[in-house]
Protein backbone atom coordinates (compact mmCIF):
# COMPACT_ATOMS: atom_id res chain seq x y z
CA UNK A 1 0.00 0.00 0.00
CA UNK A 2 1.43 3.45 -0.76
CA UNK A 3 2.38 6.15 1.48
CA UNK A 4 -0.23 8.53 -0.71
CA UNK A 5 -3.36 6.15 -0.49
CA UNK A 6 -4.93 7.82 2.32
CA UNK A 7 -5.24 10.95 -0.23
CA UNK A 8 -6.83 8.15 -3.00
CA UNK A 9 -9.62 7.16 -0.25
CA UNK A 10 -9.93 10.65 0.70
CA UNK A 11 -10.88 12.19 -3.05
CA UNK A 12 -12.61 8.60 -4.08
CA UNK A 13 -15.10 9.47 -0.69
CA UNK A 14 -15.66 12.95 -1.75
CA UNK A 15 -18.84 13.32 -4.09
CA UNK A 16 -17.80 16.71 -5.48
CA UNK A 17 -16.74 17.14 -9.28
CA UNK A 18 -14.15 19.82 -8.14
CA UNK A 19 -12.47 20.28 -4.89
CA UNK A 20 -10.01 22.73 -3.80
CA UNK A 21 -7.25 21.89 -1.31
CA UNK A 22 -4.69 23.63 0.66
CA UNK A 23 -1.20 22.33 0.41
CA UNK A 24 -1.92 22.09 4.02
CA UNK A 25 -5.20 19.89 3.56
CA UNK A 26 -2.98 17.44 2.05
CA UNK A 27 -0.53 17.00 4.52
CA UNK A 28 -3.00 16.74 6.98
CA UNK A 29 -5.12 13.66 4.87
CA UNK A 30 -1.10 12.29 4.51
CA UNK A 31 -0.20 12.43 8.06
CA UNK A 32 2.95 13.96 6.83
CA UNK A 33 4.81 16.67 5.21
CA UNK A 34 4.63 16.74 1.32
CA UNK A 35 8.20 17.21 -0.18
CA UNK A 36 9.89 20.12 -0.88
CA UNK A 37 9.70 19.86 -4.75
CA UNK A 38 5.77 19.84 -3.98
CA UNK A 39 6.10 23.49 -3.13
CA UNK A 40 8.71 25.02 -5.27
CA UNK A 41 8.09 23.06 -8.47
CA UNK A 42 4.71 23.83 -10.34
CA UNK A 43 5.53 20.45 -12.46
CA UNK A 44 5.41 18.40 -9.48
CA UNK A 45 1.79 18.69 -10.22
CA UNK A 46 1.46 17.40 -13.16
CA UNK A 47 -0.99 14.98 -14.30
CA UNK A 48 1.75 12.82 -15.90
CA UNK A 49 1.42 9.41 -13.81
CA UNK A 50 5.21 8.82 -14.23
CA UNK A 51 5.96 12.56 -12.74
CA UNK A 52 5.82 11.02 -9.06
CA UNK A 53 4.33 8.69 -6.69
CA UNK A 54 1.77 10.77 -5.09
CA UNK A 55 0.10 11.59 -8.90
CA UNK A 56 -0.88 8.41 -9.52
CA UNK A 57 -2.92 8.80 -5.95
CA UNK A 58 -4.89 11.27 -7.28
CA UNK A 59 -5.56 9.64 -10.73
CA UNK A 60 -5.99 6.48 -9.48
CA UNK A 61 -9.17 8.32 -7.78
CA UNK A 62 -9.93 9.88 -11.12
CA UNK A 63 -9.14 13.47 -9.82
CA UNK A 64 -6.25 15.53 -12.36
CA UNK A 65 -4.96 18.24 -10.64
CA UNK A 66 -5.43 21.68 -11.63
CA UNK A 67 -5.00 25.35 -10.88
CA UNK A 68 -1.88 24.66 -8.90
CA UNK A 69 -1.26 28.06 -7.19
CA UNK A 70 1.99 27.75 -6.45
CA UNK A 71 1.85 31.04 -3.82
CA UNK A 72 -1.49 30.59 -1.85
CA UNK A 73 -0.14 26.87 -1.61
CA UNK A 74 -3.20 25.61 -3.08
CA UNK A 75 -4.71 23.46 -6.06
CA UNK A 76 -8.48 22.48 -7.27
CA UNK A 77 -9.07 18.50 -8.15
CA UNK A 78 -11.33 17.96 -10.66
CA UNK A 79 -13.03 14.53 -11.13
CA UNK A 80 -12.22 13.67 -14.57
CA UNK A 81 -15.25 12.07 -16.81
CA UNK A 82 -14.91 8.55 -18.34
CA UNK A 83 -14.66 8.01 -21.53
CA UNK A 84 -13.81 5.50 -23.78
CA UNK A 85 -9.90 5.54 -25.04
CA UNK A 86 -10.62 4.39 -28.14
CA UNK A 87 -12.88 7.47 -29.05
CA UNK A 88 -10.71 11.03 -28.02
CA UNK A 89 -12.06 12.76 -30.81
CA UNK A 90 -15.04 15.76 -29.82
CA UNK A 91 -18.32 15.37 -30.93
CA UNK A 92 -17.32 16.90 -34.20
CA UNK A 93 -15.17 14.00 -34.80
CA UNK A 94 -11.93 16.64 -33.59
CA UNK A 95 -9.86 16.30 -31.40
CA UNK A 96 -10.42 18.97 -28.51
CA UNK A 97 -7.39 21.22 -28.55
CA UNK A 98 -7.12 21.50 -24.53
CA UNK A 99 -6.78 17.40 -24.44
CA UNK A 100 -4.58 17.38 -27.49
CA UNK A 101 -2.19 19.56 -25.52
CA UNK A 102 -2.38 17.90 -22.42
CA UNK A 103 -1.57 14.67 -24.30
CA UNK A 104 1.54 16.34 -26.22
CA UNK A 105 2.66 18.00 -22.57
CA UNK A 106 2.48 14.10 -20.82
CA UNK A 107 4.07 12.59 -24.01
CA UNK A 108 6.84 15.78 -23.64
CA UNK A 109 7.41 15.26 -19.59
CA UNK A 110 7.28 11.38 -20.05
CA UNK A 111 9.90 8.95 -21.67
CA UNK A 112 12.92 10.47 -22.93
CA UNK A 113 12.76 8.69 -26.04
CA UNK A 114 8.62 9.14 -26.68
CA UNK A 115 9.98 12.80 -26.10
CA UNK A 116 12.60 13.02 -28.22
CA UNK A 117 10.50 11.48 -31.27
CA UNK A 118 7.62 13.89 -30.54
CA UNK A 119 9.89 16.69 -30.62
CA UNK A 120 11.64 16.13 -33.88
CA UNK A 121 8.14 15.43 -35.55
CA UNK A 122 7.08 18.60 -34.72
CA UNK A 123 10.32 20.12 -35.80
CA UNK A 124 9.89 18.73 -39.07
CA UNK A 125 6.34 19.42 -39.54
CA UNK A 126 6.97 23.41 -38.97
CA UNK A 127 7.72 25.13 -42.19
CA UNK A 128 11.13 27.06 -42.28
CA UNK A 129 14.03 26.58 -39.86
CA UNK A 130 14.65 25.32 -36.43
CA UNK A 131 12.60 26.77 -34.12
CA UNK A 132 14.98 28.49 -31.27
CA UNK A 133 12.23 29.05 -28.59
CA UNK A 134 8.89 28.09 -26.78
CA UNK A 135 6.91 31.15 -28.65
CA UNK A 136 7.83 29.54 -32.19
CA UNK A 137 5.59 26.20 -31.09
CA UNK A 138 2.49 27.76 -29.05
CA UNK A 139 2.52 31.01 -29.94
CA UNK A 140 2.91 34.66 -27.98
CA UNK A 141 -0.90 35.49 -26.86
CA UNK A 142 -0.77 32.76 -24.48
CA UNK A 143 -0.13 33.62 -21.05
CA UNK A 144 2.86 32.99 -19.12
CA UNK A 145 0.92 31.00 -16.52
CA UNK A 146 -0.09 28.75 -19.70
CA UNK A 147 3.90 27.69 -19.40
CA UNK A 148 4.73 27.13 -15.89
CA UNK A 149 4.12 23.09 -15.93
CA UNK A 150 6.97 23.02 -18.98
CA UNK A 151 8.89 26.28 -17.63
CA UNK A 152 8.90 25.83 -13.76
CA UNK A 153 11.70 28.62 -13.49
CA UNK A 154 9.85 31.76 -13.51
CA UNK A 155 10.79 34.17 -16.10
CA UNK A 156 13.27 37.05 -15.18
CA UNK A 157 13.01 39.11 -18.16
CA UNK A 158 12.48 38.38 -22.08
CA UNK A 159 11.63 34.42 -22.88
CA UNK A 160 14.15 31.80 -22.68
CA UNK A 161 15.26 30.03 -25.27
CA UNK A 162 15.29 26.62 -25.27
CA UNK A 163 17.25 23.49 -27.49
CA UNK A 164 14.39 21.79 -28.58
Amino acid sequence: MSKYAPLTDFLRSRPQRELRCRFSDIEKTLGFSLPPVARAHRAWWSNNASNNVMTKAWLNAGFRAEQVDMAGESLVFRRVEESPPSKPEAAGGEIDNMELIGRVLDVLRGDTNEAAKLRHAIIAALPGTRPISALDLFSSDLPEEAFDAVFPEKREGGWREIDL
